[in-house]
């Protein structure tokens, strides 16, 4: 079975990961096509000798040519599209018209939200809408990320249920790591860790507003964030107006993530909208507490007072009763069955399970 994947850059970025781990553990011919910008994961995929066609660089008429003459010549089983905009949706819907005897996807990879979809200009938000609401009609199936996804397409769009298949991200599992040593509870500074882009959506300054709050209580705790994004001068500013500063570590993008989980104790996820969530599952994987917002498909992975803590997203108030419960958590005894609870609950998003699913789905369309 061969599988083109179109995407609109090559960057570090969620959805990106995920199609480099596609294509390093499936046993299926997974081929990648960049339309729009390179990047680091891009290059990473060609430096492995992944199939990977940058066509970025070409003129729009140019790029489409070589991508149908691509398609032309690979003969593909699947076309699969990521990213989400009028440009790739343009080359999506261009192929499906084309090439009759493809089975096309579209990978949902983000809920429908009206506050973050609709940018406030009404002839392209209509055009957006239009050509979204195109490619998914068209699409022989869907597969959303959480049922928290598939449910707001659903609503929105009136999409045919069972062309909208849920398949959950993975992660590829560590080696089950050494407990932390009785002896070590109870030691300060507690360790907040938080891993995602910095902007509005991700609920940083309600992190910190929440620190603050513990802090003139009299908890020791310190925060690490790792991560950029448009948000970051502001953050420090108002790690600064709230005199966190010393307390809050802005360590920027890092690809070497493990001797930071080592360092935390507790994980925060504090989003305004989330569709899954794979930073989470991730923590969880490491025997983390995670704190994390009630929102989106973070339920769908985080069981209230089992495996982690949730807390209504967006209050300030609720965050800051959330981290006193990890907290305490953390430095009593339970911290062992939380941890426990929270590695069985990673094994339920393994990536070979979702890869497996994935290859299910395209070979169930393509068999009809």
């Amino acid at each position: 079975m061969k599988i083109l994947h179109l995407l609109s850059g090559g960057g570090i970025g969620g959805i990106e990961v995920l199609c480099r781990d596609i294509a390093k553990l499936s046993q299926e011919q997974n081929e990648f096509c960049f339309l729009y910008d390179g990047g680091a994961i891009a290059d990473e995929m060609k430096e492995k000798n992944i199939p990977v066609y940058l066509y970025y660089t070409e003129k729009l008429p140019g790029r489409m040519h070589k991508l149908i003459q691509l398609v032309k010549r690979e003969k593909y089983d699947v076309v699969i599209v990521h990213h989400e905009g009028i440009g790739i949706y343009a080359f999506y819907l261009t192929l499906l018209y084309r090439f009759r005897k493809i089975k096309f996807i579209k990978y949902l990879h983000c809920s429908f939200e009206e506050k973050y979809f609709y940018e406030g200009n009404r002839v392209k938000d209509w055009l957006n809408y239009h050509i979204l609401k195109k490619t998914l009609n068209k699409s022989d199936c869907m597969i959303a990320v959480s049922e928290f996804v598939k449910k707001s397409y659903c609503n929105e769009f009136r999409c045919n249920e069972d062309k909208v298949k849920v398949i959950y991200n993975g992660i590829e599992l560590i080696q089950e790591r050494e407990e932390k040593r009785q002896e070590d509870f109870g030691q300060d500074p507690v360790t907040l860790l938080y891993i995602g882009r910095l902007i509005e959506g991700k609920g940083v300054d309600l992190l910190l507003r929440a620190m603050q709050k513990l802090i003139e209580a009299g908890e020791n705790l310190e925060l690490i964030i790792l991560g950029d994004g448009p948000e970051r001068f502001k953050c420090e500013k108002l790690a600064r107006k709230l005199k966190i500063e010393s307390k809050v570590h802005f360590e920027g993008y890092q690809t070497e993530k493990q001797r930071y989980y080592d360092r935390a104790d507790i994980f925060v996820c504090p989003s305004r909208w989330e569709a899954f969530g794979i930073s989470i599952v991730e923590a969880l994987a490491q025997e983390m507490i995670c704190v994390a917002s009630n929102v989106g498909g973070i339920p769908e992975i985080v069981e209230d007072g089992k495996d982690g803590f949730l807390f209504e997203s967006g209050n300030v108030d609720d965050l800051t009763e959330a981290l006193k419960k990890a907290t305490n958590c953390f430095i009593s005894s339970r911290y062992f069955d939380v941890a426990a609870a929270a590695r069985q609950k990673s094994r339920k998003f393994d990536i070979n399970n979702m890869i497996y699913d994935l290859q299910g789905v395209c070979r169930e369309l393509i068999e009809g």
